[in-house]
């Protein structure tokens, strides 16, 4: 006699195929982002495999014989997508040094170098040395980070009062210059009427030394110059 038997042959179970590390920092060399349990002969793939520039990438994979083979954790037959990514990188600069800049003017007269900017150029600016927020965008802007927030110094000369006047009179002296920067030189001139010569020239009460009726300060506090002429003896 004859007799049947019936059996079943269940379908091979492969391992589901995982990327290796799926987030990359752009180097602006071509990434190829690799898989584990990729088995050739029994899947294919297709898809973002291999890609330079910053962005969001996809591959696909599938069982090339899926009525005989099936994925181990939930036996199943769906093609894998796997996602990677490239981030954009962190630029190489300079924070710029040696800006100076002066009181009461804002960030907008401080030239920045490069693809500096400063976060609010209508800062006005305050005497001393201070920091101020910048950003420095990259040329390319799709592969390399914005950088925000940067610390800045610039040097901010204060302003100063040159204050003249007379005592006396019998002479004339150069005029008042008001908001003079630090650091500048001004020139005091004196001009005694005629049959007049200076007899005393004080400089924030301390006499000074003229020669040649001028004196030349450099300015870096409030200076107050105050002059008397005398007869000349005959």
């Amino acid at each position: 006699g004859t007799f049947s038997v019936a059996f079943t042959i269940k379908k091979a179970q492969l391992d589901k195929v995982t990327l290796v590390e799926n987030t990359f920092e752009y180097t602006g060399d071509e990434i190829v982002s690799d898989g584990s349990n990729f088995d050739s002969t029994k899947m294919n793939v297709s898809g973002d495999i291999k890609a330079t520039n910053v962005g969001n990438y996809s591959i696909t994979v599938s069982l090339k014989d899926k009525a005989n083979y099936e994925w181990k954790d939930d036996s199943t037959t769906t093609d894998l997508v796997l996602n990677w990514s490239i981030t954009p990188a962190t630029p190489d600069y300079t924070v710029p040094t040696g800006l100076t800049g002066v009181k009461g003017k804002t960030l907008n007269d401080v030239t920045l170098p490069g693809r500096f900017t400063w976060n609010d150029a209508s800062t006005v600016l305050t005497a001393g040395t201070n920091k101020y927020k910048a950003k420095y965008t990259p040329e390319d802007t799709t592969n390399y980070k914005t950088i925000t927030d940067i610390d800045i110094k610039v040097k901010v000369l204060d302003k100063f009062n040159v204050t003249t006047s007379v005592d006396g009179g019998n002479g004339t002296i150069t005029p008042s210059k008001p908001d003079v920067v630090e650091g500048t030189k001004v020139e005091i001139t004196f001009t005694p009427d005629t049959g007049y010569m200076i007899d005393k020239v004080l400089v924030n009460t301390v006499e000074t030394t003229v020669t040649g009726n001028k004196i030349v300060l450099t300015i870096n506090e409030e200076k107050k110059v105050i002059v008397s002429y005398k007869k000349i003896p005959f």
